[in-house]
C-alpha cells in the first residue's frame, strides 16, 4: 500500500529546500576613463569572462567564504585611487546603498575588477590592469 502525501506536507517540504542564490553582474556603469574601461583592456577579455562565469555559477555564500585570489576582497573607497564611481552610478545614489567599500576579485596577474555590490549584484566599475588602483 502507498502512502500520498497532503497538499500541507508537501508545502512544508517545499519550504525546508535551501535556495540557492547566486551573484549576478550589472555592465551597466563601467568606467570610460581610458586604461580602466573593460573595452581598451582588450588582451584580458577571456579571463575576465572566465571568472565571471566561475563566480556567477557558484552559491553567493560560497562565494563570499572564497579565499582573496579565488573569491572577493574588499577595499575601502578612499583607498581607491584613479577608478571613480560614474556619475549615474552616484545619482542613482546606488553608491550609498553600496557602502563605503569597493569589492575587487582577480584575473590572476593580469589585473583586478573593481566594482560595488548591493545585496547580490556586483557592479563592474572598472578593469585595473596597470595595478595602480590600491596598495597591493
Amino acid at each position: 500500500m502507498k502512502l500520498r502525501k497532503s497538499n500541507s506536507e508537501k508545502k512544508e517540504v517545499a519550504l525546508k529546500i535551501p535556495k540557492i542564490e547566486k551573484i549576478t553582474f550589472n555592465f551597466s556603469f563601467i568606467t570610460n576613463q581610458n586604461g580602466y574601461d573593460l573595452l581598451s583592456n582588450k588582451e584580458i577579455h577571456s579571463k575576465f569572462i572566465e571568472r565571471v562565469m566561475a563566480l556567477s555559477s557558484q552559491n553567493f555564500v560560497n562565494v563570499l567564504m572564497l579565499k582573496r585570489e579565488q573569491g572577493f576582497e574588499q577595499i575601502p573607497d578612499r583607498e581607491i585611487k584613479y577608478i571613480n564611481c560614474p556619475t549615474e552610478f552616484v545619482n542613482s545614489h546606488r553608491n550609498f546603498e553600496s557602502g563605503d567599500k569597493f569589492w575587487v576579485f582577480r584575473l590572476s596577474n593580469k589585473g583586478r575588477v573593481v566594482g560595488k555590490m548591493i545585496d547580490k549584484t556586483y557592479y563592474v566599475i572598472g578593469i585595473d590592469t596597470k595595478f595602480d588602483s590600491y596598495k597591493h
